[in-house]
């Protein structure tokens, strides 16, 4: 293989050297002559030696010319001759973003994806290697697959050689790979990078390819990138970082959607927040919004403003009212603009017919003190959403409690240890209980089986009833909210603590309440809300995240949940009129109201996660069949007619609950799973993706500063638009210099041969 191959069209000039010596040979003729015999006899004695003098310096020079042209014309060797003479091959690792910022289309570079530039730049950097003859090797890495192949897993491309046969496989790879909506970006590909070349098998010098966008978020703090590069320069590699794009585009992102806090029934107006962010240069007045609900178009609305840069903006809030109960799928889209992916956010609701709340006095359905908390929560003649059903403490116990969203105990003395359990097991499974506590509450047992030390359902250790003394001094309102963000007084804040100002206190229950624990038995039970006047806690909460019971003197875990699941509040007063007038305050309707929906709240009534995270599915083996359906949201692509559909066969473990497991979730939208009874009804099950909105932020990181950053490890930032391979990176083994040597060697040779043959005089 050769640099300049034309070149040795010029190999025949050496013929010339032999034409010249030939010439030269028979261009004198024999003259006779007398004093020239004695000569002539010493001649034909060195006649052999002479001649081969001549043959060699004829040779030296025949090989002076084709050397002379070999050289010019840059040969070069390649494969297992070219490392026994000192070259080397060369490992290519090709690591490509394909986050869905990448999805951005790079208008001065022919309007295609900067994705697409990327793999317009890996096949660059695989034709020029595979055109030069050599066995180099490549291993390409995509962002989407990179924590799984720091992880251990192995590139789909990995050490692939660059014969025919390869590129066509390793073409068909990249031409069917497509942006991903991810947000994984340079940390992870590097990661994934060290490792490879950590456990690569080749000999071959390494060259790194990083090509990506390098967005502000990725290299604003930059030193664990700049950590990485710097291990891989110490394993021997050489790193080239590749940059799609020098110009920053307009984009809106849609960030969140979500169900404001209040009582969530059918036929109730409900209220949904979503917010948007505008990550590009200029502020975007009057966007439209288009607001689906299971795929019907719902009258528009529009963002009046989103101001540029504003990564904390307001969100924007709107009524949907549901004509009945169940799941319900939401999904809310702005227009295109030049990133798609984040354009759409979607959730999934689940909506009772009504919000049911369970009323626990001692006197069970016939109770004076729960009128007027039902009269509060659900007044005749106007539909609140809320059904109310009053019982006695026994009913814990014989009950399913699952299908309450809040229970609340008024002036309960004790609970028999069923009712307690069954209360302690709603809790854990994420359900809200509110103790209002008054004059029938017996403290000793309160403090031994609810309080238990601060690890169980009750947040403070109770004392004694206790007397507010009026002031009549200063006229301090009797209660102070210490809380006023919390969902339960949130409307008590500066213009709503007027609400609270006439309400007068009489008698409570005093209670120590634990900040800190003070002993290695007793954990933190909670946190104030109100209080007294005089500094008593009045309302404390605690949210059941690692809830303890007790059976049988022994301390057994009854559940061990995500934080926050279950909350408990305890009010140190009733809420009857005997001890406060709070009761007959327009306060304490708008405070119930809230309280239920607060402890109605479920981690489960809004369905999202992030994309690629799995999909667990769990059920109850005995009324559905293990074999299930998991349909994905419909592609983007115009070539897929139907959704994708896949079958899964779910596993029962040891309780016997059956789960399935999609491992990822590729792509933003609702994913819809099919289960089916023994009978063969089919049930679904809704569950919204979402992806990274933070990767909507186009900016772009400064590129002097990145020069900067990059120029420390030696590293140059490079251009996807003009970008070229050069030939140090190709491995091959060049033999220029090794034919210089020997035209050197071959004119020393010729001189001094010549120096011998040639009279001095002719010299």
């Amino acid at each position: 293989m050769f640099t300049f191959p034309l070149l040795l069209w010029f190999l025949p000039l050496a013929g010339l050297v032999i034409l010249i010596h030939l010439i030269n040979m028979f261009r004198h003729r024999p003259q006779p002559w007398a004093a020239m015999e004695f000569l002539l006899a010493g001649y034909k004695k060195s006649r052999t030696r002479i001649l081969l003098q001549q043959l060699l310096l004829m040779l030296l020079r025949t090989l002076a010319v084709v050397v002379l042209i070999l050289m010019l014309a840059g040969p070069k060797l390649a494969g297992r001759l070219a490392e026994l003479l000192g070259g080397q091959k060369t490992h290519h690792v090709i690591l490509i973003d394909d986050s869905f910022s990448m999805s951005d289309r790079n208008t001065v570079q022919g309007g295609q994806s900067l994705f697409e530039d990327a793999l317009s730049v890996t096949k660059k950097i695989l034709d020029d290697a595979a055109a030069k003859g050599s066995d180099d090797r490549c291993t390409i890495i995509l962002a989407s697959h990179a924590r799984r192949i720091a992880a251990g897993d192995e590139p789909e491309l990995m050490e692939r050689p660059l014969d025919a046969k390869q590129r066509e496989s390793i073409d068909n790879v990249l031409r069917n790979t497509t942006v991903s909506e991810l947000s994984a970006g340079p940390e992870e590909l590097l990661t994934a990078a060290r490792r490879i070349v950590t456990v690569s098998k080749t000999s071959a010098r390494t060259v790194v390819y990083l090509l990506s966008d390098f967005r502000t978020r990725n290299w604003e703090h930059p030193e664990r990138l700049l950590n990485l590069i710097t291990e891989l320069k110490t394993l021997g590699a050489a790193v080239r970082a590749i940059r799609a794009t020098d110009t920053q585009r307009p984009n809106i992102a849609l960030r969140q959607v979500r169900l404001v806090d209040g009582i969530h029934a059918a036929d109730v107006e409900l209220l949904l927040d979503v917010t948007a962010v505008n990550y590009g240069t200029d502020d975007a007045a009057n966007v439209p919004l288009s607001v689906f609900i299971d795929g019907q178009l719902q009258p528009g609305l529009v963002f009046p403003q989103l101001k540029a840069g504003d990564t904390n903006p307001m969100p924007l809030r709107f009524p949907i009212r549901l004509t009945n109960g169940g799941t319900r799928r939401i999904q809310l889209q702005i227009p295109p603009d030049p990133i798609e992916a984040d354009n759409s956010i979607a959730t999934v609701l689940t909506i009772p017919e009504m919000a049911s709340v369970l009323l626990v006095t001692p006197e069970g359905r016939n109770s004076r003190i729960a009128a007027h908390v039902r009269a509060a929560i659900a007044p005749g003649g106007v539909r609140s959403g809320v059904n109310v059903r009053t019982e006695s403490p026994r009913f814990l116990a014989t009950d399913p409690l699952q299908d309450y969203n809040a229970i609340i105990l008024l002036d309960v003395s004790v609970l028999d240890q069923s009712s307690l359990r069954s209360l302690e097991k709603y809790a854990a499974d994420g359900g809200g209980v509110a103790f209002f506590i008054g004059a029938a509450a017996d403290a000793k047992w309160y403090n031994a089986e609810l309080y238990r030390n601060g690890n169980g359902l009750l947040p403070v250790q109770l004392i004694q009833e206790a007397t507010l003394a009026p002031d009549f001094l200063t006229k301090s309102p009797d209660i102070a909210i210490t809380a006023t963000d919390h969902p339960v007084f949130r409307l008590f804040d500066k213009e709503g603590a007027a609400l609270l100002a006439p309400v007068k206190v009489e008698r409570y229950v005093s209670a120590k309440f634990t900040d800190t624990p003070s002993t290695a038995n007793e954990t933190a039970s909670g946190h104030v809300l109100a209080r007294l006047r005089n500094g008593s806690p009045l309302v404390v909460e605690r949210l059941w995240s690692d809830t303890k019971a007790e059976d049988n003197n022994e301390q057994t875990t009854t559940a061990s949940l995500p934080s926050p699941r279950g909350r408990s509040i305890a009010f140190m007063t009733t809420t009857s009129g005997d001890w406060n007038t709070w009761s007959r305050s327009p306060s304490f309707v708008i405070m119930l109201l809230d309280l239920v929906a607060y402890l109605s709240r479920r981690s489960d009534s809004e369905a999202s996660q992030p994309v690629e995270t799995p999909l667990v599915t769990k059920f109850d083996p005995t009324r559905y069949e293990q074999k299930l359906q998991i349909v994905f949201p419909k592609s983007t692509d115009v070539t897929e007619t139907t959704p994708q559909t896949i079958q899964l066969e779910a596993v029962i473990d040891s309780t016997g609950v059956a789960e399935a497991k999609l491992p990822s979730t590729p792509r933003s939208g609702i994913y819809t799973t099919i289960l089916k009874t023994h009978d063969g009804t089919p049930n679904e099950k809704y569950t919204a993706v979402n992806p990274d909105p933070n990767e909507g932020d186009t900016r772009l990181q400064d590129l002097d500063t990145l020069m900067s950053v990059l120029r420390e490890q030696q590293v140059r930032i490079e251009s996807m638009a003009s970008f070229a391979t050069p030939i140090e990176f190709t491995g091959k083994r060049s033999l220029s210099d090794l034919c210089l040597l020997m035209l050197a060697a071959l004119l020393a040779a010729e001189m001094f041969l010549a120096g011998r043959i040639i009279p001095p005089m002719k010299r």
